[in-house]
């Protein structure tokens, strides 16, 4: 969204759960959990956490990262979440997408990048395939069965 990057703090946990985008908080609900619990979570096993803050208001508008795989040492699943902000610096948010992956992979050493993607989120699903993500099959995940997208990218 923004160039500005940092380790997100409690407060901006609390900001972004409490304005999360509506596909994320289904996503969320999908997969189990609160928008807060999802997010505290997945702070807590992320080797790598960014906080991009929106340049107009000062507010957080996401938090996203990277936790280790059990599918071996170069493998990191990706995540984010977010709010509205995302749709109102759309462009910004684009031109800096890239660039942030980028070194996603440097920071972590990661070469592949994965995870799922709840299948009624597809906002999301277009972001990813801009960015060269593929998308590999839909499975069904615990804990509700709910249909997700496994989606996946090597680094370069």
């Amino acid at each position: 969204m923004t160039p500005l990057m940092r380790p997100p703090t409690l407060d901006d946990v609390e900001f972004i759960a409490n304005h999360m985008r509506k596909a994320d908080v289904e996503e969320c609900a999908a997969s189990g959990f609160t928008p807060l619990g999802a997010l505290l979570q997945s702070i807590d096993l992320s080797i790598v956490c960014k906080c991009a803050i929106a340049p107009d208001t000062g507010q957080p508008g996401f938090v996203m990262g990277v936790c280790p795989s059990t599918l071996g040492p170069s493998w990191g699943a990706i995540w984010l979440l977010g709010t509205d902000d995302i749709k109102r610096h759309r462009v910004l948010f684009l031109r800096h997408s890239r660039e942030v992956l980028a070194s996603l992979y440097e920071e972590t050493g990661k070469e592949v990048f994965y995870n799922y993607t709840f299948i009624e989120n597809s906002v999301h699903h277009e972001w990813l395939r801009w960015l060269g993500f593929k998308f590999l099959r839909k499975v069904s995940l615990p804990p509700h069965g709910q249909q997700f997208i496994e989606f996946v990218k090597l680094k370069g």
